[in-house]
């Protein structure tokens, strides 16, 4: 079932053109991330999906609904944006709350409310905290638990993530991974984040200069990038000739010299479980990477000559060039 079905959506903002004819459709319950660099009409085209944008041309349709001319009142959907955007003068029963008592809904069945989502987003001990009181990701699932409360057709998060320290997105992304197959719920994050986006999605949506350029599982899109911007966004990249690249992890370095590509090492970064080795050979400069413990990595300094295998069943064809 599609919940979702955007059409030949164009946006400009005076003469600029921040949406070029986008068109997708999302399913009921995928996890969904919009991803590309600053810039690229990915938050527009969430802010078009949840009526706060209007747009030139083209349609959004809701569970089969035209809603392209809709307000966001009559979308049926829960937003988080970055900021998480949480009344500072309301503690955090009182932040969830909020919405359904604009709803004008029983008092008895918003405490039930309250209480479940807060034990399902472990914030139950915390009720009674102000937002200063709680520390990042704890206002996050503030915000997302707001959102969930008024049980909403669809998630929609704008860079929920992004003002977060590494560690504390790592264990943030699989906490809303969690809640978010907990409730089933249609949710569509926008990220600039290309490891958040591989990690989370169910499906992405790569978009670049207000364009799709391709949507697929984060698996399809890593192994088989329809071109060059894709390839490079989308994980490390080194392209072969103009219609073909291969992955950092997928060339080999060896000890003999017959039928290889010898390369001069220019840069070489420690970067946890590998190395990450740039050298400059007649092929350009490529990348390899280098698991940490294979003894190979730890003799390797800038200035080494070494060798490189391609192999040919781990090029990656690109359909076009961008």
């Amino acid at each position: 079932m599609t919940t979702l079905n955007v059409k030949n959506v164009v946006k400009k903002f005076n003469s600029q053109i921040a949406l070029n004819n986008v068109s997708f459709e999302i399913k009921s319950g995928e996890f969904v991330c919009i991803l590309g660099p600053s810039g690229c009409g990915k938050s527009t085209l969430l802010r078009a999906i949840a009526g706060l944008e209007e747009v030139e041309s083209g349609s959004i349709e809701i569970g089969g609904r035209d809603v392209t001319c809709e307000p966001p009142s009559n979308r049926n959907f829960g937003i988080v944006f970055q900021s998480y955007a949480l009344f500072p003068n309301m503690n955090v029963e009182e932040n969830i709350a909020y919405g359904l008592r604009s709803k004008r809904i029983d008092c008895d069945e918003i405490s039930r409310r309250v209480d479940e989502i807060l034990e399902i987003v472990g914030l139950s001990e915390h009720r009674k905290k102000y937002p200063q009181q709680l520390s990042g990701g704890q206002q996050q699932r503030v915000a997302i638990s707001r959102a969930l409360v008024l049980n909403p057709g669809f998630l929609l998060l704008d860079e929920p993530l992004s003002a977060l320290d590494a560690k504390v997105r790592i264990k943030l992304r699989r906490e809303i991974r969690k809640i978010q197959q907990r409730f089933g719920i249609t949710t569509i994050m926008v990220t600039h984040d290309q490891e958040e986006a591989l990690s989370m999605a169910d499906k992405l949506i790569v978009m670049n200069e207000g364009r799709v350029e391709q949507i697929d599982t984060p698996l399809k899109i890593y192994e088989a990038p329809v071109n060059n911007f894709v390839a490079d966004f989308v994980g490390a990249a080194n392209f072969v000739g103009s219609h073909s690249v291969i992955r950092p992890e997928n060339i080999r370095i060896c000890a003999v010299s017959q039928g290889k590509i010898p390369a001069n090492v220019c840069d070489i970064e420690f970067r946890g479980a590998f190395y990450r080795v740039e050298a400059d050979s007649t092929a350009g400069r490529i990348m390899i990477d280098i698991p940490s413990q294979q003894n190979e990595a730890s003799f390797l300094k800038c200035g080494s000559i070494i060798y490189l295998d391609i192999p040919q069943d781990r090029l990656i064809s690109l359909e076009r060039v961008s």
